[in-house]
């Protein structure tokens, strides 16, 4: 449920506002709490043993830091990967507590379809110290910022900032770092996203720098959203030599455009719950000037009141390397829920 009703698209800017209501100042206080833990048994007659503990400090009421020694994630559930065959990297989610909170504040987005993300937590597997800080520190600004000390001297750090210039509209700036894979690299991210009632136009651009890298990643999306329909047409290009050693971008080396159509339905009452169909097309090109991938991709969905859920996708690329498929609003709302 959700008040009020921000619609089909998502809009958040519609949400209802409680105004008029003055919190008392006393209400807030610095909270700081830890979960220490000792482990300890016999192996082959041998004594072993590890201790750590997880520390989080309430700086405000949308501000905190959390912070990590010898974390112990084996009672965690991993994310199982399929066994179908892709061409490509799957995306994984990460459960890990530490990830977890705050992950939305360290990763920018391009609404319905995006080329990758330059924080992807399934790099880091075992760290010894970890701390992060996220939140709002102001009204319009969001900062997210971690730091990560890993086994054999390797160090990760990720840090994004954003600021909302209004209700709709806001812009951001992200660094990854890593010293993993014997040199020391670094991704730099800009990012602008801009909405005039339903119309919106998104972009961001990357650079990457270290061994064997120098390349950027580029992304400009336009779109239109009226209250069941949505278009999008979107410019990419990742060049051959963008690597981000922390982050997750399973196609690389191309530039082109996608076009993504998309139209979607809800009921408040009866056996539906909602509706959505839609397709996209894409056509990308090596750096070089040849084929890299055409495809397109088609979808219809239907859910009832009673959670089942009824879907029908088909995709079809050229050449044979795998499609990537445009993520329309319903299917990104599904993609959520299911992370």
């Amino acid at each position: 449920s959700m008040w009020s009703n921000i619609g089909p698209q998502g809009f958040w800017d519609r949400e209802g506002q409680l105004t008029g209501v003055q919190l008392p100042q006393t209400a807030f206080k610095h909270t700081f709490s830890a979960l220490p833990y000792l482990l300890g048994g016999l192996t082959n007659g041998q004594a072993s043993g590890k201790a750590g503990v997880d520390a989080r400090y309430l700086i405000t009421p949308e501000l905190t830091a959390v912070g990590t020694l010898n974390p112990d994630f084996s009672t965690i559930e991993g994310a199982i990967q399929s066994i179908q065959f892709s061409h490509s990297e799957r995306f994984l989610p990460d459960y890990r507590p530490f990830f977890t909170e705050g992950g939305s504040d360290f990763n920018p987005s391009i609404n319905y379809n995006g080329i990758g993300a330059f924080f992807y937590p399934q790099r880091v597997q075992d760290f010894n110290f970890g701390g992060k800080v996220y939140g709002k520190f102001a009204p319009n600004d969001t900062i997210g910022a971690l730091a990560i000390q890993g086994p054999d001297g390797r160090n990760d750090i990720a840090a994004r900032y954003l600021h909302s210039y209004n209700a709709t509209s806001s812009g951001g700036a992200m660094i990854v770092g890593t010293n993993s894979g014997g040199g020391q690299n670094t991704v730099g991210e800009v990012d602008q996203h801009l909405r005039w009632g339903k119309f919106g136009v998104e972009g961001l651009t990357a650079g990457s720098v270290g061994p064997g890298a120098g390349g950027g990643a580029e992304e400009i999306s336009t779109f239109y959203a009226d209250r069941n329909l949505t278009s999008a047409l979107q410019a990419s290009e990742v060049s051959n030599n963008f690597i981000a050693p922390d982050g997750y971008f399973p196609n690389t080396g191309f530039k082109g455009l996608t076009f993504i159509e998309d139209y979607t339905d809800t009921w408040r009452h009866g056996v539906w719950r909602n509706f959505d169909i839609g397709g996209g097309y894409t056509s990308w090109m090596t750096m070089e000037g040849g084929r890299y991938l055409d495809g397109v991709m088609a979808s219809a969905s239907i859910e009832t009141r009673s959670d089942i859920h009824l879907e029908f996708d088909y995709t079809s690329g050229s050449p044979d390397r795998g499609f990537p498929r445009p993520r329309t609003p319903a299917a990104s709302r599904r993609y959520s829920r299911a992370s």
